[in-house]
């Protein structure tokens, strides 16, 4: 079947116009979610998040385009390479028909050669490009998935930290959680049950959790024992540790007994 370097070229520079557009959605996805997680322009949480997952859903898009345009531009190349070694091959078949002076048909080869060589480089530069994009496309699918998955402490970690916590067995604490429809529950039991099985003093609360917080709060009252204060550090660095968002504060009042950690399970971020 013959083929038409003229088509395959104009095909191949359609193709790299496509790139350059999946190229622009993909930037127009980057912008969308650096106004999210960068900037205050957005303040309504509501909005924040409808902005956040449309960014990201125009991100993977354009990526998706970026592989495929790559996978196209790829394909064409090879297509290109080959046709010209044939037509080296070819050259040099009817030269030796013809009796064509091997200076002039060195000159020819070489041309091909260099010919061949430039298609090869521009099919290894855009293989790259595909290589870089489906990194990107990886990084972003993974980074969506950590937004729509559930909180929780897995089952190797909680090991791990249930050993750590029995050094500060007995400790007394409080445990709240947002209740809604989210995974604020779940993540609550979840902690209450390792810090439970770690020896800790679980405490009923005295009262709910309201209004829209997010992220973990592990609360010591004012004047506590270095005991708890460093309860309540490690308490915040196992949280973290498991990308959930705690922070320690420090809670004053009658009402906050001295050495008690007080645990509140907020919202998951939108931005986690």
């Amino acid at each position: 079947m013959a083929v038409d370097i003229s088509a395959l070229g104009s095909s191949l520079t359609v193709w790299e116009l496509a790139g350059y557009a999946a190229t622009g959605i993909v930037m127009l996805g980057v912008i969308g979610e650096s106004i999210v997680e960068f900037t205050n322009w957005i303040t309504d949480e509501r909005w924040q998040s409808m902005v956040g997952r449309a960014s990201a859903l125009v991100l993977v898009a354009g990526l998706a385009g970026e592989i495929l345009t790559q996978v196209q531009v790829n394909s064409i190349s090879g297509r290109m390479i080959a046709f010209l070694n044939t037509q080296v091959s070819q050259a040099v078949t009817s030269a030796g028909k013809l009796g064509l002076k091997v200076d002039t048909m060195s000159e020819f080869v070489t041309r091909k050669e260099r010919d061949a060589d430039s298609a090869i480089a521009r099919m290894d530069s855009k293989s790259h490009e595909l290589t870089t994009a489906e990194d990107r496309l990886d990084a972003q699918l993974a980074r969506i998935n950590a937004r729509i998955s559930p909180r929780t402490i897995a089952d190797p970690l909680f090991a791990t930290l249930r050993v750590q916590f029995r050094a500060y067995a007995g400790q007394p604490f409080e445990l709240t959680a947002y209740e809604d429809k989210s995974d604020t529950v779940p993540l609550a039991l979840r902690i209450d049950f390792l810090l439970i099985n770690a020896g800790w003093q679980y405490i009923q609360p005295k009262g709910v959790m309201i209004g829209a917080k997010t992220g973990i709060d592990i609360f010591v009252g004012e004047g506590a024992s270095a005991r708890t204060i460093a309860a309540g550090n490690a308490l915040v660095d196992a949280l973290n540790s498991a990308h959930l968002n705690a922070e320690f504060k420090s809670a004053s009042g009658a009402e906050t007994p001295v050495n008690k950690i007080g645990i509140n399970v907020g919202l998951k971020p939108l931005l986690q």
